[in-house]
C-alpha cells in the first residue's frame, strides 16, 4: 500500500514538473523574462483547488462506522480483561 501511494505521489510530482515547465515555455518566461509569470503562478494557486470537487466521492460515513465498531470491540475486550 505504501509503495502504490508513495509512486502516484511521485508520478504527480513528475508531471506537475513537465506541465509547469511546458506552461511557462508557452507563456514566454525565461530566465530573463517574467512579464507572463504571475499568470503561471495563477495557474499554478488555482489548479491545487481542482481535487476539491472530487471529495464527494469519498465515503466518510463508512470509515467513521469502521472506528466506531473497533473502539466498541475494543472496549469490550477492556472490559472482560478487567473482570
Amino acid at each position: 500500500m505504501y509503495a502504490l501511494l508513495m509512486s502516484t505521489v511521485n508520478l504527480g510530482g513528475m508531471l506537475s514538473n513537465q506541465i509547469g515547465g511546458a506552461l511557462a515555455y508557452l507563456l514566454g518566461v525565461t530566465e530573463t523574462n517574467f512579464d507572463n509569470l504571475w499568470i503561471v503562478i495563477c495557474i499554478a494557486n488555482l489548479s491545487m483547488l481542482l481535487p476539491l470537487p472530487f471529495l464527494r466521492t469519498i465515503k466518510f460515513e463508512s470509515a467513521f462506522e469502521e472506528t466506531e465498531e473497533e473502539s466498541s470491540s475494543k472496549q469490550n475486550n477492556i472490559a472482560q480483561n478487567l473482570f
